[in-house]
């Protein structure tokens, strides 16, 4: 089953979640409670075959405007309360499961709870923006980066922060949704670096993303691989995404890779046959 979010480019107006089966037309997925005037569907993420639904409400005008945030997940009819509603956090924009917990990452916040309806900020967590988390299946680590271009990974605790990582310029990097694939011989945790301003005159620089080797990954003692050569190689790499402010990477299947960047388009690389094909622009 898909599920996607819509909104109505002529008007603005936000459609909420709609899901498609690959056959049938599409159909809309409700809330148990009526969604508030001023708030919409933000987006959906997936974790351990559970489904949330992540919501803004904007209350006020002007300089008292504030958003807030809620976070649902889907009973298999309708969106129902995860346990966030209406908090003052940032925008949830990715989870992970760890085998025994769900970890979002909401900006300077970090979410989590045993069961999808259990979600609660978790008070224990370094003080950091984050950019995104995934976890090291099957082990139960999962990396967290930040926007400051640290990693922290949660093993049962929190690590300790990594080092900070930087361009050949000496500029610190800032992290974007990370990715993890498993393909037999080596495991990878793929980190990108993307162009985010942290002030007016401090502007992370593009990197495409580094690599690390997530064989008993630690964050605190993480050094990432310069040759390039987990899932491509140094090569591709240079002509491909080095240098491109890149949103996000996501892992399918262990064998297939998408690298969303800002404004130079979708890359993909494939592994088969025991070779990654490379990057490639979509």
């Amino acid at each position: 089953m898909l599920y996607v979010t819509f909104v109505n480019t002529a008007t603005g107006a936000n459609l909420g979640v709609w899901s498609w089966n690959g056959i049938g037309p599409w159909a809309q997925v409700g809330f148990t409670a009526a969604l508030a005037a001023n708030e919409s569907v933000r987006s959906v993420l997936a974790a351990n075959t559970d489904l949330f639904a992540v919501t803004a409400l904007i209350t006020g005008t002007g300089d008292d405007t504030v958003t807030t945030h809620s976070l649902y997940y889907f009973d298999s009819t309708n969106f129902v309360d995860a346990g966030i509603q209406d908090a003052a956090i940032g925008l949830p924009n990715s989870v992970a499961y760890d085998g025994s917990n769900y970890w979002f990452t909401a900006g300077a916040d970090i979410l989590t709870g045993t069961t999808a309806d259990a979600i609660d900020v978790d008070l224990t967590a370094p003080s950091a923006f984050f950019g995104g988390v995934t976890n090291l299946a099957p082990s139960a680590v999962c990396a967290f980066t930040t926007r400051d271009g640290t990693v922290y990974d949660y093993n049962a605790s929190w690590s300790a922060a990594s080092s900070v990582f930087e361009n050949y310029r000496d500029t610190d990097y800032a992290f974007g949704l990370p990715a993890y694939v498993d393909y037999g011989t080596k495991q990878a945790l793929l980190v990108p670096t993307r162009v985010y301003p942290r002030s007016s005159s401090d502007v992370s620089p593009a990197g495409g993303y580094l690599e690390f080797d997530a064989f008993g990954f630690n964050a605190a003692t993480a050094e990432a691989n310069e040759n390039y050569d987990l899932v491509a190689d140094a090569i591709n790499f240079s002509i491909s995404l080095d240098g491109l402010s890149v949103r996000s990477i996501v892992a399918f299947n262990n064998d297939t890779l998408f690298a969303l960047t800002d404004g130079n388009g979708l890359w993909s690389d494939h592994f088969s046959a025991g070779s990654w094909s490379g990057w490639r622009r979509e």
